[in-house]
């Protein structure tokens, strides 16, 4: 009888636990913060200089006297915008769609800084 005993009891402490764990309820929804969200669209109101776009195009023309492969990534070199070879006889340019978050971009071992729309980087420097 002594072990049924010590198996019911630690048994029903495992049973009345579950059951107060279980019975916990946070209510999400309560009305006061129903009352502040927007019931529907007409309702949201945004800035009219707010920018919708997440990315945007810059123009960059890269300089050189030898031509060289040319490697546009983020500056920790993760992610990879752009590859391509470059001759050395003109300008090497191109439209590239970066993240609007990106201020800096890395041309081969360079860092160049996004201040414009248009970016001028000398690789001979």
């Amino acid at each position: 009888m002594k072990k049924l005993t010590l198996k019911i009891i630690p048994l029903s402490i495992i049973v009345i636990a579950l059951i107060i764990i279980g019975s916990c309820n946070k209510n999400f929804n309560n009305a006061a913060d129903q009352s502040q969200q927007p019931q529907n669209l007409n309702e949201i109101s945004v800035s009219n200089d707010f920018d919708w776009n997440t990315s945007r195009n810059i123009e960059l023309t890269i300089k050189a006297t030898i031509g060289q492969i040319i490697t546009i990534s983020s500056v920790d070199q993760e992610i990879r915008y752009h590859r391509g070879i470059f001759k050395g006889d003109t300008e090497y340019q191109l439209t590239l769609n970066i993240p609007n978050t990106v201020t800096s971009l890395r041309v081969n071992n360079q860092t160049v800084n996004i201040s414009s729309n248009k970016i001028i980087c000398n690789l001979d420097k």
